[in-house]
């Protein structure tokens, strides 16, 4: 990937990115409901690559299938194939701004690697709630009609302590008992903090504002 990069002073103002081989991506897979994407539509992202170099662009978005970043271009669609460690995700939702914080670099744990990305759904003073989520094709078949393919989501939470720089799995979601279990340092505080604010952790707002106060 070639990169041409609009300076403004010492700040990165704009990155347009160019594919050495123009390859186009199909949005979706063929005849497969539903989307794979963090977002419906691609829209403006940051990207931090690994040399530095901070990318901005109007068109990003991440695919939970294939776990790769993309970029509109021309009406065409390409990878971002440049090493990149970190990228923000921002788009307007019932008129409500979401931002969306990916990072890889996180210690290998079951199938995933250093290269994976992780959504970071709370960054404490030294721990971290991480999801990784899969897309997958299912198939079923309504009765009395053909087969149906469409996209569906497979969530893994992760608990990332930088004190011990070890990584810890939640599974499917995130509980208190869970938490209790990986973070056993942090037991006490975390039996007072839900107390106190009351917390339903089946909510990732909750279980962020949770991580978050812990010291």
């Amino acid at each position: 990937m070639v990169a041409q990069v609009t300076m403004s002073g010492n700040a990165v103002a704009s990155v347009q990115f160019s594919d050495v081989n123009g390859r186009l991506i199909p949005a979706n897979g063929n005849g497969v409901k539903g989307s794979p994407y963090v977002f419906e539509k691609f829209g403006m992202g940051k990207v931090y690559m690994a040399d530095g170099v901070e990318a901005i662009d109007s068109n990003l978005n991440f695919s939970y299938f294939d776990q790769k970043l993309y970029f509109l271009k021309d009406n065409n669609m390409y990878v971002v194939n440049k090493p990149f460690k970190m990228f923000l995700l921002n788009q307007v939702l019932d008129n409500t701004s979401v931002e969306k914080y990916f990072a890889n670099g996180f210690p290998a744990i079951e199938q995933n690697t250093l290269a994976t990305f992780y959504e970071v759904i709370a960054k404490g003073l030294t721990v971290q709630l991480l999801k990784f989520r899969k897309a997958v094709i299912k198939e079923s078949t309504p009765y009395g009609s053909a087969p149906v393919k469409e996209y569906s989501n497979d969530d893994q939470y992760y608990i990332f302590d930088a004190s011990f720089k070890q990584m810890q799995a939640l599974g499917g979601s995130v509980t208190l008992k869970k938490l209790k279990t990986v973070l056993p340092h942090y037991a006490s505080q975390l039996d007072a903090l839900n107390t106190q604010l009351r917390l339903n952790l089946k909510r990732e707002a909750d279980a962020k504002l949770l991580i978050e106060k812990l010291n």
